[in-house]
């Protein structure tokens, strides 16, 4: 399984991290696997497109999450 992997930092605000990965970049990365995966034949059989999320607390320690299949290469 071949992981392609965003990260997504938020300060305290309206939006959060999980909520930043806009459609303009899903296909950007969908792109950037599609050529990986062109280079390098036999591997990457199966993947997957997972989303790290930080959003940072005034004060606090910093929450992060890792969602796997945080969308699909198709949208």
């Amino acid at each position: 399984m071949v992981a392609f992997v965003e990260v997504k930092t938020r300060r305290p605000g309206p939006q959060r991290a999980a909520e930043a990965l806009a459609p303009t970049q899903r296909r950007r990365i969908r792109r950037a696997a599609e050529s990986w995966i062109h280079s390098h034949p036999g591997v990457g059989r199966e993947f997957r497109f997972d989303l790290v999320t930080v959003d940072v607390a005034r004060g606090g320690p910093p929450r992060i999450e890792h969602i796997q299949d945080a969308f699909y290469g198709d949208e």
